[in-house]
């Protein structure tokens, strides 16, 4: 499992992965893992950045080597956040995928002489049919669980995040809730870029960090999976920049996929 988060606050986007891939048996019990696996990356042609969840391999080929290739055959300079997300969902449909799995892309488009952000998501899960993706504009709708989808206005400003979730829900999601007669939420258009750079490490550490503290219903331990961390921005004046990748020291032996 992933902790993937991607955000935007009006000073840009921000990207932040954990930095470990698993393998797990049929009762998703943790047989195999390995740590600082890259899980971002950089565009090469556009000021674009991708990140995923999920799956790390298909078919024999890390999924930043995927992006590289899709790049190299698919991608144009005059390309955009939204013309490259249908672009790789036709790709990864021909890997024939059938295990859950998705892409944050994030950029900014030009509309007239402005430029905004816009998240997409391009995601396979258990009710899409064998090897379809959906391609969700993040910023002005949403899935359901069922496959149901919900749409709203055009918000510049929002949190993508997926995998291992718990965490980002709790932050995103249900501080209104917990603290209904209090300013007990996040507000993403008052935040500058350097505290939504510390939000969204926040959020991917202790993503990891609660794990290690976890027990199932029948009192078995939670075995921990979200480590290390990739943090990767994207500003209208500096593009795409490297903030952080840090490696993770296990005290546990790490034991190669």
């Amino acid at each position: 499992m992933t902790s993937t988060l991607t955000l935007s606050c009006p000073e840009g986007i921000v990207f932040a992965t954990d930095r470990r891939i698993t393998r797990v048996d049929k009762d998703g019990n943790i047989k195999k893992y390995q740590d600082n696996i890259d899980k971002i990356y950089k565009f090469s042609k556009v000021p674009i950045g991708a990140s995923y969840w999920g799956l790390a391999t298909v078919n024999s080929r890390t999924m930043l080597g995927h992006f590289k290739r899709f790049e190299e055959t698919n991608v144009a300079s005059k390309d955009d956040v939204n013309s490259i997300s249908e672009k790789l969902k036709n790709y990864l449909e021909s890997l024939k995928i059938e295990d859950s799995m998705g892409v944050h892309l994030a950029g900014y488009c030009r509309n007239d002489d402005e430029l905004y952000p816009q998240l997409r998501h391009v995601f396979h899960t258990s009710w899409h049919l064998s090897g379809e993706f959906t391609n969700e504009n993040s910023n002005q709708e949403y899935h359901l669980e069922d496959g149901t989808k919900r749409v709203y206005c055009y918000e510049p400003f929002i949190a993508l995040f997926n995998g291992d979730n718990a965490i980002a829900n709790a932050f995103f999601n249900f501080l209104p809730n917990i603290y209904p007669n209090w300013k007990g939420r996040i507000i993403l258009d008052r935040l500058r870029l350097r505290d939504s750079i510390r939000l969204a490490k926040m959020v991917i550490t202790t993503s990891g960090d609660i794990l290690d503290f976890l027990y199932t219903i029948d009192n078995q331990k939670v075995a921990p999976v979200v480590r290390g961390l990739m943090v990767a921005t994207i500003t209208k004046e500096d593009g795409y920049q490297w903030i952080e990748k840090t490696q993770e020291s296990c005290l546990t032996e790490n034991v190669p996929l």
